[in-house]
């Protein structure tokens, strides 16, 4: 096991910490951008158009501090993979999608592929939904452009046993977690339309509820979702 701390020393330079995890193509891509983006900078530090030389600096703090950040996050889920905290995850293998699909149709197969292929035994999927939980707006204000590591994207899915299957995705889009969640462990919730995005809110009874902004594009199965949390006798 790695420890996330020695992970995050070791990640101070670019790169090292995920050669460390055993995942070179992650590191020789950090180390790249932020030395690619620093070489920049300094060049431009000597010609006239010296003001792209903070916007270059930015780019490599934004990317160092990035990878320090998510080579920790992968140092820890791995480490709850080894002991067993974290639910076992599928590799996903992508299906083909019906012959003469509309766009919007692959996209929702897409989702229900996803989730499917994280179901048990027995386990039947009704709807499906991709979300995401963006970054509030004070955090925008106290972090900038570091506040998108605060981003999260979730596949979740209604289940016929009267609960759901809650996917979490890693930085790279993959699957990392899933959760089930009986009905009754959800306190409240809450769904409002938007123009793009509509918004599901469900309060997990943990230290806040989670804000998930969700294409309008899947309302159907989004409300499908809220209603069945309302009426969990009739789901």
């Amino acid at each position: 096991m790695q420890t996330p701390l020695a992970i995050g020393l070791l990640s101070i330079i670019p790169g090292l910490g995920f050669l460390q995890l055993g995942q070179f193509k992650r590191a020789l891509i950090s180390f790249s951008i932020v030395f690619s983006s620093t070489i920049i900078a300094l060049f431009f530090i000597f010609t006239s158009y010296d003001y792209l030389c903070g916007i270059f600096i930015q780019i490599s703090f934004v990317v160092w501090v990035s990878q320090i950040y998510f080579a920790v996050q992968t140092a820890n889920t791995l480490n709850k993979q080894i002991i067993g905290a974290t639910n076992a995850i599928q590799e996903v293998i992508p299906s083909t999608p019906p012959l003469n699909s509309s766009l919007h149709e692959r996209s929702i197969f897409k989702i229900r592929d996803t989730v499917s292929q994280q179901l048990n035994l027995g386990e039947h999927l009704t709807h499906a939904i991709m979300a995401q939980c963006m970054p509030t707006l004070g955090s925008h204000l106290f972090l900038g452009a570091l506040a998108f590591l605060q981003m999260r994207t979730y596949h979740i899915g209604l289940l016929e046993n009267s609960s759901l299957i809650m996917i979490e995705h890693d930085f790279n889009g993959k699957p990392a977690d899933a959760k089930r969640i009986p009905f009754q462990n959800v306190k409240a919730t809450q769904f409002k339309k938007g123009l793009l995005m509509d918004k599901l809110i469900l309060d997990l009874g943990e230290k806040k509820p989670i804000n998930l902004q969700v294409s309008f594009r899947l309302r159907e199965s989004t409300q499908a979702i809220f209603s069945a949390l309302q009426n969990p006798a009739a789901g």
